[in-house]
């Protein structure tokens, strides 16, 4: 088994045999021998046959078929030697037919006979067990389909056919399974057709079974060996039981994909159900109140059940309008009319790669979406399926289909149960199917749209009670019904988590803090800050003033993972407080849970000579952080060692170019302690956090807050102040944070990088243009100004879409052309809702809907597609109050002129800063008005256009700063070896209590031992009698002698003086041994060094290794301070 995963085992040889004696002596060398083999391939017999196994490796998958076949020889040769045992006690009676099972007082037979034996016993009657089916649908397979029907010829059920129906192949799908038809006991059917498609193809395999059950196989899944026994045996106890189904793992061939497979969506999706038992009624399960949640497909993929043949001469074959529910919507047929048996045993495994039939469906997410919308209306339409699951359906079609009538007509609905519900009812009406539509309506698209002027008239209604407190009647059932109408930030709320009913508590935080907030109407934005200052000061207080309290310990517990603090990010508030708060409510959470966020490091070895710098992320691959934090280490100085961790590994160039530029690299498991216990053990100087972890309590978040290194270090990935206890220093630059006062903004030590605090690096990027894109096929005349923005939804705030709208009115002949649907903030958004609130917008200030265009290109173009819509633009229009950044790159890559406005934090100021760096400085607003100023005049100038372009273009030929990698890296380089040299000096002076007055003295420990005495008591002595004593330490080398041994000599020198010489040390000076210290030490603390005293036993080796003879030297008698 060791060799079959790659490594290389090690036999320890037997004393006095031989390696010829010692395979002969194995139960494998008759089975080998007999092939021919003589020695155990990829296996070392000893140390010395190392090269030899490691030579051979690859040769051990073929000395295993050898004993596969040779064990279904002697398998075959026991068979037939059985059955000419009991020939002579058996009647037989012989017709045509194959492969049948005789059974004779309990013992199973298998007969290869060409004739069917209708056996008749004398003792029993004999009774045949069922044929199964094992359909195969194949469709371009070579890659696994040998594992697939490996798994089928080891079962140990003993009745099967197999039909392999083969959907027009282009590869050696075929040809690979043919190989196998000598092989199998079994009869094998191999059927090759046109292409029908997936569930036409299932559909056939269906039409040429025999058996009475039918087992599909993917032909990139596995079975094991008792699959079929299992499912038959539990089968076979219930005629009524169509389906039976059972756990499965999931794995990939890819290495390093643990973390990827422990979060897998189709992992352990058996376990979603409410309750599963042996035998179940299919309405039963139906009737399960998480049927259509996530994991929607509870039973699992066609390769995990065994099914009834006659079913489908009931409910029908598989649909073949679906595209990805196919086989859910077949499980819930099956289930509305027979019952449902379960083997809880893994009986079957589900590989998960690339090139899946699944995988491919899911990247066509409006089939899937469809699909959904099709399941619902299917269920809902189906009257063998429970009233209650028909409800349920219906509600999530109404939610699918955003059709927003019927939307609100379930939300006014909604809301008017919850009104007439009684405080007895609340309850049991909130956990059952009113509560799941309530939850389902919160995550719809109608919260994004505006409320009619009679919806208004309700709401406020149901507000006006609200803002009564819950101490009034009913106070939880409008709670209920307004949150169904109101952004949390819109009610009038307390600040008061006592009266929520703890059934309500999870879900009332997660509408408190989780969901990203579509701001619609001015002032929106800063409204909100003030509403999360509110909750956060609240929590904050209330969380560490009940430290022991269960009901606290669940609200930190649901908060924290749940606060989605995005919206904090759009208004130019200080938010130095909330995050300090956030991090002190984390921080709190993870030592309630039991980690050490604080960790002392030891003395770095005196042995290391470069600076190791720690580099966290998420991931590696393409992606806004990645091409952020590249420059920090790509060409950094070889004074370092860098050291990469991440969370998810994908193989990617750009991620595999990321780890050519370090020394090394590392996928952290997902245990959050291990991954601290693996950082902590790599003994980081310096560790830069390179995710942004003020956005969401991710897992680089948890990491963040702990000690993990002796720096910690991060930039503009976070756009605000961490608030992270634990990281000391943030990176900025002197145009990023121009203000003065911009510390007041941190929790971490701010310094400042000159120019801006960004640079970005596309590393050995290879992308290709593969849509055209013209003025044209937009529908956009030569003669529009195109003004264009990849500005994120997000930051899309009404101010700023106010401020578009008047720059397209006062610009004749223009048009809006944006690209806000990014992948870098979300993979969801609520475009149609934004859309139309944009037409909204802009038809109040008088401007038609073809000045305005929203594009949502699929697939997500590249750098260089984006590029090219840009390319046809006039006018770059960047975000404010949060600006862009990454953002920007692109417009400025094809000379676009870009306007940025300027605000009074990093995150309003960062997008100015780039066009400042360019020395494109009049491209720069500092308020809106002269934001759409500049904007107007360059609409309507196009020789200011072509101007600015050409100025654009000359600055970007010439390496700008934010693009010059090699320089960012030097300059990131030299401020680390500056923060560091301060931490060591810091430590140094902590460690060695530095004063005002320090002073040095290197005595040979060699020499003898008076003379020690004399010198080191006439320095002693006289520094105790100095003015300036409490201000005085006196450090002594102690390079060559232990430190043990020192103190004791120092210790019995001073009480000697104390008693002899009356000498009073207590009030200084404070005496430092020094030790065996690294260069990197001495370094820096020789320039925190007044004076050397010379000494007549001065050690002159030290002091050279030391490097200390440039510092000032006297004699104790002529010591002047």
């Amino acid at each position: 088994m060791a060799a079959l995963c790659g490594c290389i085992p090690i036999i320890v040889p037997i004393t006095g045999t031989t390696k010829e004696e010692w395979f002969k002596s194995l139960s494998t060398s008759v089975i080998l021998e007999e092939s021919g083999e003589c020695e155990l391939k990829g296996i070392a017999y000893g140390l010395q046959e190392v090269e030899y196994a490691r030579n051979t490796l690859h040769e051990v998958r073929d000395q295993q078929e050898i004993q596969i076949k040779y064990g279904q020889k002697s398998v075959r040769r026991f068979i037939n030697d059985m059955i000419s045992i009991f020939l002579a006690n058996l009647e037989l009676d012989i017709s045509p037919k194959n492969n049948k099972i005789l059974q004779v007082k309990d013992v199973f037979i298998v007969s290869q006979y060409q004739e069917n034996i209708q056996i008749k016993s004398k003792d029993a009657q004999i009774k045949s067990t069922h044929l199964v089916s094992i359909c195969i649908p194949t469709y371009n397979g070579e890659k696994f389909i040998a594992d697939a029907i490996n798994s089928v010829l080891c079962q140990t059920y003993p009745n099967i056919e197999i039909i392999l129906s083969d959907d027009n192949s282009s590869d050696t799908t075929v040809e690979i399974a043919k190989s196998f038809n000598q092989e199998s006991s079994f009869t094998f059917s191999i059927i090759e057709h046109s292409q029908y498609g997936l569930a036409p193809n299932w559909n056939f395999c269906i039409s040429q079974a025999k058996g009475k059950y039918i087992k599909f196989l993917f032909q990139d899944d596995l079975l094991e060996p008792t699959a079929i026994e299992e499912m038959v045996n539990l089968a076979e106890q219930d005629e009524e039981i169509g389906l039976v189904f059972s756990p499965r793992t999931i794995f990939s061939n890819t290495s390093d994909n643990s973390n990827f497979l422990m979060h897998h969506e189709a992992k352990d999706v058996h376990k979603a159900w409410s309750t599963l038992k042996l035998i179940q009624s299919g309405q039963q399960l139906l009737l399960d109140p998480n049927i259509l949640d996530n994991p929607i497909n509870k039973i699992g993929e066609p390769s995990t059940v065994l099914i009834r043949k006659d079913v489908f001469e009931k409910v029908g074959l598989f649909n073949s309008e679906f595209c990805q529910l196919v086989d859910l919507e077949m499980w819930l047929r099956i289930m509305s009319q027979y019952k449902v048996g379960f083997v809880n045993k893994v009986l079957s495994h589900f590989r998960i790669h690339s090139q899946q039939q699944t995988r491919r469906n899911v990247a066509l997410k409006n089939a899937i979406l469809l699909d959904y919308q099709k399941l619902f209306q299917t269920i809902y339409n189906d009257t063998r399926y429970p009233q209650a699951t028909r409800q349920q359906a219906l509600y999530r079609y109404a939610a699918l289909s955003e059709q927003s009538t019927e939307l609100c007509q379930l939300r006014k609905q909604i809301a008017e149960e919850w009104l007439n519900i009684s405080d007895e009812q609340i309850k049991d009406r909130y956990v059952s199917l009113l509560g799941k539509t309530h939850q389902m309506l919160l995550n719809s698209s109608i919260k994004y749209e505006s409320l009619t002027d009679e919806e208004e008239i309700f709401a406020n209604h149901i507000v006006k009670n609200i803002s009564q407190g819950f101490e009034q009647p009913k106070a939880i059932q409008y709670l209920l019904a307004a949150m169904l109408y109101r952004r949390a930030d819109q009610l009038p709320l307390q600040h008061d988590l006592s009266g929520i009913p703890r059934w309500l508590l999870k879900d009332y935080l997660q509408f408190l803090f989780s969901s990203p907030v579509n701001f619609q109407e001015p002032g929106d934005a800063d409204n909100h800050y003030y509403y999360i200052q509110g909750w956060i000061n609240y929590l904050h207080t209330s969380i560490l003033k009940n430290t022991d309290s269960p009901l606290w310990d669940e609200i930190i517990n649901n908060f924290a993972p749940i606060a989605n603090f995005i919206p904090l990010y759009f208004n130019e508030h200080n938010l130095k407080d909330i995050y300090t708060k956030r991090g002190e409510i984390i921080e709190f959470l993870l030592k309630l849970k039991g980690y050490e966020v604080d960790y002392e490091f030891t003395d770095r070895p005196t042995s290391r000579k470069k600076i190791r710098l720690g580099v966290l992320a998420a991931y590696f691959s393409p992606g806004s952080e990645t091409f952020a934090y590249l420059p920090i280490y790509e060409y950094i100085s070889r004074d370092f060692e860098v050291i990469l961790y991440c969370l998810n590994q994908t193989g990617h160039q750009l991620e595999q170019y990321c780890q050519s530029c370090a020394n090394s690299f590392k996928l952290l498991p997902q245990n959050l302690a291990e991954q601290v216990n693996i950082i902590r053990a790599d003994d980081l100087d310096i560790l830069f956090i390179a995710t942004n972890v003020t956005a969401v309590m991710n897992q680089i978040c948890l990491l963040s807050m702990h000690r993990l290194a002796r720096i910690q270090v991060t930039s503009g990935g976070s756009v605000v102040t961490t608030g992270m206890r634990h990281i000391d220093y943030y990176i900025s630059g002197t145009l990023t944070d121009p203000s003065p006062i911009a510390q007041e903004q941190y929790q971490e030590k701010l310094v400042k990088l000159e120019g801006t605090a960004h640079c970005f690096s596309y590393g050995n990027e290879q992308e290709k243009i593969k849509v055209k894109v013209d003025r044209e096929s937009l529908g956009i005349s030569e003669e529009t100004v195109i003004f264009i923005s990849g500005a994120n939804y997000f930051k899309s705030i009404p101010e700023l879409i106010d401020t578009w709208a008047k720059i397209i009115f006062a610009v004749p002949k223009s048009v809006l052309v944006l690209l806000p649907f990014g992948p870098n903030w979300s993979n969801a958004y609520p475009k149609k809702a934004f859309v139309n609130h944009l037409n909204k917008v802009f038809s109040k200030h008088g401007i038609p809907a073809d000045q305005l265009i929203v594009l949502d290109p699929q697939p997500v173009p590249n750098r260089q597609e984006v590029k090219a819509y840009f390319s046809i633009a006039d006018v770059y229009l960047d975000s404010y109050p949060f600006a862009g950044t990454t953002s920007l790159v692109e417009p400025l890559q094809v000379n676009l002129p870009v306007i940025a406005r300027r605000g009074n934090s990093f995150r309003s100021a960062m997008g100015a800063a780039m066009i400042q760096a360019l020395d494109v400085p009049d491209l720069v607003a500092d308020s809106e008005e002269s934001y759409i100023q500049l904007a107007v005049t360059l609409g309507t100038d196009p020789e200011l256009r072509q101007q600015k372009s050409a100025q654009i273009k000359e600055k970007m030929q010439g390496n700008p700063s934010f693009l010059d990698s090699r320089s960012y890296s030097a300059k990131i380089g030299g401020l680390f070896q500056e923060l560091f040299s301060k931490y060591l000096a810091d430590t140094l002076s902590q460690n060695f209590r530095l004063g005002d007055i320090n002073l040095i003295i290197f005595p040979d420990w060699l020499q003898p031992e008076e003379l020690l005495y004399q010198d080191l008591a006439s320095v002693i002595c006289t520094l105790t009698t100095h003015p300036d004593k409490n201000n005085i330490t006196l450090l002594i080398d102690t390079q060559n002698i232990s430190e043990e041994e020192a103190d004791m000599l120092l210790s019995s020198l001073t009480m000697n003086l104390l008693m002899e010489e009356d000498v009073d040390i207590t009030e200084g000076p404070e005496i430092s041994l020094l030790g065996k210290i690294s260069d990197a030490k001495w370094k820096t603390l020789l320039p925190r060094i007044n004076t050397r005293i010379a000494l007549a036993t001065d050690n002159q080796s030290a002091i050279a290794q030391a490097k200390a003879e440039p510092l000032p030297s006297c004699d104790v008698d002529s010591l002047s301070l």
